[in-house]
């Protein structure tokens, strides 16, 4: 029974192959225009979930290493804040664990010109210990030097909006904690030293930062958070909950937590562009079914020849059916091929594009000269090859299914 079974698969992959590969196939021409489509489309999902993986998760890098950090921790008072820091540090995944503050105020210019910014109250060594900090935040102008309560940095965007730069005088206008009232406005006359540039405009235009100890002045009262990064982000879920259990937390916050609509957000985005890109795929697919059900009919001598030998119907409808599948793995490999190649040299290909139409048009284009950053997850790829198979299957079954209605003797009739 087993032997049978090999036997006939054998019979039906080398009868599939020779049909695929055979000459009656000119006379369709669907399997060129077919694969044509699949890979087009592969090269268009590689390239553009490429560069929104690429985009999604450089701002997400920005907004994890520059505002909300991998993890924020509550301590219940700022006695035990020293203990908890050491204890959090000596941890095998913790590489770099600090106190400081956050304070919403307002950075006013000797001229009068005011800007809001959010203030960040951190160690005077903090971008040298800061591994991510210093890789997303460029200083552009200065340096980072915030070594007394006199000195802050600011980001590109509040420098431009402001006008101020490296060496500028400015007055920072806050509430701050007075000794017999909660709130009270305070100011304090700073020295810009250092001007940051991360190409986020919400971070740029907003972001300012200063010595921890001027908001240790300012906010008597208050316990600084403890920021957290890790020597891997991917294990930030298993930190927590080692963090949790240690006493004196309060509470924690993961990046993922305190960024949890913007991440959906970015996810929703993501997926909805594959399914609308996934669209092409049901086209070439429907493609496919029409072209197979033409062949079938252009074919029916053969398939009752076949039947009237002993082939089952069950096998004429796998022989016929393959030819679909042969139709997707190639589709898909060209495509991934193509896509990767596409993907990986996005820039120069856009580059060489803006270089013809500058010559062409006389003008430059912003867009052509913009460096697209570009994430191909092999996850993804991998799901939407097997997706695009799946379909192609389908699409084949339901051309070949009229197979099991052909009465061979009949067909030999007519034929």
């Amino acid at each position: 029974m087993q032997n049978s079974i090999f036997k006939d698969l054998q019979w039906v992959r080398r009868t599939s192959v020779r049909y695929f590969i055979s000459g009656h196939r000119k006379k369709i021409h669907f399997a060129g225009l077919s694969v044509m489509g699949i890979a087009v489309g592969f090269v268009a999902v590689i390239v553009i979930i490429g560069i929104m993986n690429g985009l999604q998760q450089g701002y997400l890098r920005d907004i994890i290493e520059i505002d909300t950090y991998h993890m924020r921790i509550y301590p219940e008072d700022s006695v035990q804040l020293a203990s908890l820091i050491s204890e959090i540090s000596d941890l095998d995944k913790a590489d770099y664990v600090f106190p400081f503050y956050e304070l919403q105020g307002v950075i006013r210019t000797a001229d009068g010109i005011t800007e809001p910014c959010l203030i960040k109250g951190v160690p005077a060594d903090h971008y040298a210990r800061d591994s991510g900090l210093n890789s997303e935040a460029l200083i552009i102008s200065g340096s980072f030097s915030i070594p007394t309560i006199d000195e802050i940095v600011i980001g590109r965007g509040l420098a431009s909006s402001s006008g101020m730069g490296t060496g500028s005088s400015a007055e920072l206008l806050f509430l701050g904690e007075g000794k017999t009232i909660n709130l009270v406005p305070l100011e304090k006359k700073t020295v810009i030293t250092g001007v940051f540039y991360s190409g986020y405009p919400e971070i740029d235009t907003l972001i300012c930062y200063a010595n921890i100890l001027l908001l240790d002045k300012i906010l008597p009262r208050s316990t600084p958070t403890i920021g957290v990064k890790l020597k891997d982000i991917n294990r930030i879920d298993s930190f927590a909950e080692t963090v949790r259990k240690i006493p004196g937390v309060a509470s924690v916050e993961t990046w993922k937590d305190r960024s949890k609509s913007l991440y959906s957000a970015l996810m929703l985005e993501k997926y909805s562009m594959m399914f609308i890109l996934f669209l092409i795929f049901i086209v070439v697919s429907y493609n496919i079914k029409n072209s197979l059900e033409r062949l079938i009919f252009l074919q029916k001598k053969d398939i009752g020849l076949l039947a009237a030998i002993g082939a089952s119907k069950q096998s004429l409808v796998l022989t016929f059916a393959l030819q679909g599948l042969y139709v997707s793995l190639l589709g898909t490999g060209a495509g991934i091929v193509l896509g990767l190649l596409t993907a990986n040299n996005v820039n120069v290909i856009l580059s060489m594009i803006g270089t013809a139409y500058a010559a062409v048009t006389g003008m430059q284009s912003a867009f052509f000269s913009y460096n697209f950053p570009v994430a191909v997850v092999t996850s993804e790829v991998v799901i939407v090859a097997l997706s695009v198979i799946a379909v192609s299957l389908l699409a084949s079954w339901l051309a070949v299914r009229k197979i099991l209605r052909f009465e061979p003797v009949r067909i030999l009739h007519y034929e």
